[in-house]
């Protein structure tokens, strides 16, 4: 198993889309600071984590990702709202497939019945339709050890497991 950090997941979420502009920001506001954005966007929240249980290995993610398109006054007549809110889920569904068969399936995960779509109307200044994905990745992380198995001297560059701080033998 690695270990997988979120540097490690970001820029796979990233490497992995193709479509437009990738932001990862620390709010969904961020896009109203971009001017100069290919769509479709894809925006990346940064994630909360936990670590259900410190022995078992595990750390939960949980990311709120936006893939937003524009929705210009000319083609509103042209195209539907739900149009281009299937062509948006469609491409977001091929890129979270694409994120988790990118790890093995037994290094990061998607949480089971976590993941939740919601269509966004007028999103941003500039009037995006956007669908909001919400779920939970299960990533193989670090574990903490009992006391008993960790080095308690260290000296002089080399651990001396059974040994106090006066250099004697316990």
């Amino acid at each position: 198993m690695a270990l997988y950090g979120l540097e490690k997941i970001r820029s796979t979420m990233e490497t992995l889309w193709q479509y437009g502009d990738f932001l990862c920001a620390k709010e969904p506001a961020e896009v109203n600071f971009r001017h100069d954005t290919i769509y479709p966007l894809c925006i990346v929240v940064e994630p909360d984590s936990i670590m259900p249980s410190i022995y078992e290995w595990w750390e939960n993610y949980s990311y709120e990702v936006y893939f937003c398109e524009l929705w210009k006054k000319v083609n509103r007549d042209a195209s539907s709202p739900d149009r281009k809110w299937d062509n948006i889920q469609y491409i977001a569904n091929e890129w979270l497939d694409n994120v988790l068969d990118y790890y093995n399936s037994e290094d990061l995960i998607l949480d089971d019945e976590s993941l939740e779509v919601e269509r966004i109307k007028d999103f941003g200044n500039d009037k995006l339709l956007a669908i909001k994905f919400t779920f939970t990745l299960q990533g193989f992380r670090t574990c903490f050890n009992p006391k008993r198995n960790q080095p308690d001297w260290f000296w002089g560059g080399a651990f001396y497991p059974g040994v106090n701080w006066s250099g004697t033998q316990i």
